[in-house]
């Protein structure tokens, strides 16, 4: 089921609500959505349920009182919880960079960070010059993955500077020193 968004943070919960009521589940609907949650100010999907959690409790309790009303069940609402756990927070992404002779040919290095979390690269990879400073998250849909920096350097993804969109698993490139080209893929860990 495809669905869109709108982008105001009352808006999203209650299209969220009606995707549920719809029958939405699975990992493909929750990445069409981590788009339009994220320009709606939720930086992952984890602060979305955090958020959407609290309205669902009075929408339980209300359930009780009137047995027409079709509303998943609450083991339903939690196996959607668990799914985007497991097969979209759960995920990682490596990538994987080249040095420069070739591309995509010699000296690599392969690194695995998280899919959907912020991440100091500082603190992952202590001394290494192929990353900066700044905070990171990466997202992704089917096809492509999308980096965005951060000004923070605390693994708390503060005050957007930049990103780029690249092609899953092709060559891609070039980016900065000791190694220009690379490609990246979604893994499970």
């Amino acid at each position: 089921m495809r669905f869109a968004m709108p982008t105001s943070s009352t808006a999203a919960l209650l299209a969220f609500h009606w995707c549920l009521l719809q029958g939405a589940s699975g990992a493909s609907s929750f990445l069409e959505a981590e788009g339009a949650l994220s320009s709606a100010g939720f930086s992952t999907l984890e602060r979305f349920f955090n958020a959407y959690s609290d309205l669902w409790e009075p929408v339980r309790a209300s359930r009780q009182d009137d047995s027409n009303h079709a509303l998943p069940s609450d083991a339903r609402a939690d196996s959607l919880r668990e799914t985007v756990q497991r097969d979209v927070l759960g995920k990682q992404v490596n990538m994987t960079l080249f040095g420069p002779e070739g591309r995509c040919t010699t000296d690599s290095q392969s690194y695995i960070v998280p899919l959907s979390q912020c991440y100091s690269p500082p603190r992952l990879f202590p001394g290494d010059q192929q990353w900066g400073a700044g905070d990171v998250i990466d997202k992704c849909n089917k096809t492509h993955l999308t980096r965005t920096f951060y000004a923070s350097e605390n693994g708390s993804c503060q005050q957007s500077t930049s990103n780029f969109t690249v092609a899953l698993s092709t060559c891609v490139g070039p980016f900065g020193k000791p190694r220009p080209w690379g490609s990246f893929a979604v893994t499970k860990p």
